[in-house]
């Protein structure tokens, strides 16, 4: 089923996930501010936004999100693991932030900021489509050769849980209530790229 915002709180008690806990925590603070302007407390609202945030950065001190990008663009890997991301313009997040400050109907709510979702090989079929000259590699790793490579790299054996999964979050609650309209995924894994290629962190 989808993943929604409910869905992730209500299931921050089995500890599966940081982002679960992080949207539990906040929301037992939700009202409990005191306002100094105001008898009215000041409330929250949670935005959750997914594991991959690709986006233009505002400089050059960017993060792992967009490395994603730089590392599919490097072709670096010959073949790439069975994964799914959930993606949103870090635009789009701040949008967002400010729409919830404006608008009391999200007091106490959460939403995840989700544009889509993309699988490492569909982000990396897109860019190779924009980019036919790279080195971009669009081939699936056989799952038992990535559980064979986790043995011996810890950072691979941290993404077994998440082979093969779908990444079935929804932004749709984030569109009704907000009435935000997402970026589309590859106009902002394309403006990632373009960044990148530019400022020399990844050749075409």
């Amino acid at each position: 089923y989808p993943v929604t915002a409910t869905s992730l709180a209500s299931s921050a008690v089995t500890g599966k996930s940081p982002l679960e806990h992080a949207a539990s925590a906040a929301t037992k603070k939700e009202c409990n501010f005191l306002n100094p302007l105001s008898s009215k407390p000041i409330c929250i609202d949670v935005i959750a936004p997914p594991i991959t945030d690709n986006s233009t950065p505002l400089d050059t001190n960017f993060g792992s999100s967009i490395s994603v990008i730089g590392r599919i663009l490097s072709g670096k890997d010959p073949l790439l693991p069975d994964l799914q991301f959930a993606v949103v313009d870090v635009r789009d997040v701040a949008k967002m932030h400010v729409i919830a400050i404006e608008n009391e109907k999200t007091i106490g709510e959460r939403f995840l900021a989700v544009a889509g979702t993309r699988s490492f090989v569909e982000i990396a079929k897109y860019l190779k489509s924009i980019y036919p000259q790279s080195k971009v590699k669009t081939g699936l790793a056989p799952t038992f050769l990535i559980k064979a490579l986790s043995l011996f790299d810890k950072d691979i054996k941290s993404i077994i849980p998440m082979l093969g999964k779908p990444a079935n979050a929804s932004g749709a609650k984030a569109q009704r209530v907000l009435g935000i309209d997402f970026i589309p995924v590859e106009v902002t894994v394309s403006e990632s790229a373009d960044f990148l290629i530019r400022n020399g962190f990844a050749k075409a």
